[in-house]
């Protein structure tokens, strides 16, 4: 349902309070063309795309059509849960 939903396979999938799913490079979150059908079947309030990136520490795409939000780039209670993550992947105390 999630690789359906993202048209795409992440490396890493988390559950939390939403699906954290992590890909390889940047690029591939921008080419994520969603399917809302695909994602609002989904038990968890939505699907963070996140990866690393060049130029900043990460990059994410949230995604929650089962509430009616078919993207939200800057939701802040997803960053509650990336930091944490990408805290241990980039062995970093700040960001």
């Amino acid at each position: 349902m999630l690789v359906n939903g993202l048209g795409q396979t992440p490396i890493k999938c988390l559950r939390e309070q939403d699906f954290i799913a992590v890909f390889k490079k940047e690029e591939d979150i921008l080419s994520i063309r969603p399917d809302n059908n695909f994602l609002e079947q989904l038990d968890l309030r939505g699907v963070i795309a996140t990866a690393p990136s060049l130029k900043y520490d990460f990059v994410l795409r949230f995604f929650a059509p089962k509430y009616g939000i078919s993207e939200d780039p800057i939701t802040g209670s997803t960053f509650t849960q990336l930091i944490p993550f990408w805290a241990k992947q980039l062995n970093k105390k700040s960001f």
